[in-house]
């Protein structure tokens, strides 16, 4: 799944989520935290693995949004409070 934060503090939150579920960056991930927080670029989550990057840059973003696939913040926290 991808989502979108709504800034900052947003994507913050995000992360902070992930990672009291266990969830850890992804190995293959060369951005670290503060660069997935501070970007705007959507971000991958694999509840498969538990693991997060970022998607790779504006042109596969655009891709994902016009196929739908890109959840907004608000759907994403509403999904994993009902996983609790």
């Amino acid at each position: 799944m991808y989502v979108r934060g709504k800034g900052t503090a947003s994507r913050e939150k995000i992360l902070d989520l992930l990672d009291s579920k266990g969830y850890t960056i992804d190995k293959n991930e060369f951005r670290g935290r503060d660069g997935i927080i501070n970007s705007n670029l959507p971000i991958g989550v694999n509840p498969n693995d538990k693991t997060y990057n970022m998607i790779g840059n504006i042109t596969c973003a655009a891709a994902l949004c016009t196929q739908g696939g890109l959840w907004e913040d608000d759907k994403f926290f509403e999904y994993f409070e009902s996983k609790e």
